[in-house]
């Protein structure tokens, strides 16, 4: 699909439809509100609540649970191992970029540094995050951080929800689109 103007409003058209000159598909246009409303709900209902928050609660839990079992704690520690030597050796490349930009006389050089020291930075950050993340795992085997989790994830599930179904939210709501890659 692809979107374009129809009498100044925004619609969105089927490929198909169009590269076959209208003789494949019967269902070709949508209103650019409607389809973002019927991908909130579609976003909202899989997020299980229509089902009941304790049936959410249960299958959250049996699914860190199994996550759990089928990670044993030497490879949770490997992965901790990784993303903390990650962390050292991007940090230290960040450094590097950083003291060149100092020294650097050539312009173009210098935004070129200046490019890799933000995107290596950027990558510090994400790579922290993902050794907190690893570092919390090696700990976090009792029932009562799974239940934490579950509690975490249902707090997000709940907040979601809510932001999809408020179509005031509109603009919270193409966030939540862009962060999940829809």
């Amino acid at each position: 699909m692809h979107g374009h103007k129809q009498h100044g409003e925004l619609k969105y058209v089927c490929s198909r439809y169009e590269s076959s000159a209208g003789k494949e598909c019967e269902h070709n246009t949508v209103s650019a509100d409607r389809l973002f409303e019927f991908a909130c709900r579609l976003l909202a209902d899989g997020l299980g609540f229509a089902a009941g928050e304790g049936v959410l609660r249960e299958k959250l839990r049996e699914h860190a649970l199994r996550l759990r079992s089928e990670m044993p704690e030497s490879l949770r520690q490997e992965e901790a191992d990784y993303w903390e030597a990650m962390v050292a050796a991007l940090k230290a490349d960040a450094d590097t970029a950083g003291r060149r930009m100092a020294v650097e006389r050539d312009n173009e050089a210098y935004e070129m540094l200046k490019r890799e020291y933000s995107r290596l930075t950027g990558e510090v950050t994400k790579a922290k995050a993902e050794l907190t993340r690893a570092t919390a795992a090696i700990s976090s085997t009792d029932e009562l951080s799974v239940d934490d989790e579950v509690e975490s994830a249902v707090r997000i599930a709940k907040h979601i929800s809510a932001a999809l179904a408020d179509p005031a939210n509109r603009e919270q709501a193409c966030d939540i689109f862009r962060r999940l890659g829809i």
